[in-house]
């Protein structure tokens, strides 16, 4: 809710993760860090993920530096000028992934 400003805490267990299909799934493996920049006196907190993506974890995981070109490179980050403690926040992520076509030629694909 925009404007809420209520932390909402929950002390009990952590529900089960979410079933993870080994492969003919699309698959996004990264790394997740926040960074706070101070820009012109404005505190800004910065969510980055970034890594590589592929038809399956069973060929991220087989190809971990994509030798073989079944994998694609991705950027992701969230940009929040609200301090939040909360890791990884959610929100409007912006970014690119790259494609690979049929002539083996990466395009970059952006979304805002």
């Amino acid at each position: 809710l925009m404007g809420n400003t209520d932390v909402v805490e929950n002390t009990g267990p952590l529900p089960p993760p979410s079933e993870s299909y080994p492969s003919h799934v699309v698959c996004l493996r990264g790394k997740l860090k926040c960074e706070e920049t101070d820009n012109r006196g404005l505190a800004e907190a910065v969510h980055k993920i970034t890594g590589m993506w592929s038809s399956g974890l069973d060929l991220i995981l087989a190809d971990p530096n994509n030798e073989k070109g079944q994998c694609n490179k991705f950027e992701y980050e969230h940009k929040s000028s609200t301090p939040n403690k909360a890791f990884p926040i959610s929100g409007r992520y912006s970014g690119w992934f790259d494609l690979t076509g049929d002539d083996h030629q990466k395009t970059r694909i952006t979304e805002k």
